[in-house]
């Protein structure tokens, strides 16, 4: 177990989002789709948002 101080509810939230098993294995995956299949250009990435 660990304590951390929290300054605000934005802290919190980082913090909690940094260790949420679902969100890690979610950002695990884009990586490694990204590393398999590749990605899109940064010029097409800015151009469809």
């Amino acid at each position: 177990m660990m304590l951390l101080p929290i300054a605000d509810d934005e802290e919190l939230e980082r913090i909690m989002m940094g260790y949420s098993p679902k969100l890690l294995a979610i950002l695990a995956e884009a990586k490694r789709q990204i590393r398999q299949e590749g990605g899109i250009s940064h010029y097409d990435f800015w151009e469809t948002t």
